[in-house]
């Protein structure tokens, strides 16, 4: 299915939902849906809406990497996962948000 070929986000989003892509996770502040995406079976229906949501991820995650809000850690195999900073859990607390506990510790 070509991204392009749906007239609203409602209709993709729809779409994702029924096909297992997408799950309602809940709504923001402002009664805004909130989505989870499986973004392989993303990639696998919507090749080029999977590029856009990939590209928008990485800008982001650069974005907080130059701002020292995130760090990096690779595994044994080059995975990499992220984790706030110091930096980014005082501006997480300053917005009045929750952290949740490490498994770390």
């Amino acid at each position: 299915m070509d991204y392009f070929e749906f007239d609203d986000a409602r209709n993709i989003i729809q779409y994702l939902i029924d096909e297992g892509a997408a799950v309602l996770y809940g709504l923001d502040d402002q009664g805004e849906e909130i989505y989870t995406f499986d973004l392989d079976k993303v990639a696998t229906l919507m090749p080029e809406l999977h590029a856009l949501m990939m590209e928008d991820i990485d800008q982001s995650l650069i974005s907080l990497l130059e701002r020292d809000l995130i760090e990096v850690e690779y595994d044994e195999n080059l995975n990499a996962s992220f984790k706030l900073s110091p930096l980014g859990e005082q501006a997480v607390r300053e917005l009045g948000l929750d952290i949740p506990p490490s498994n770390e510790e």
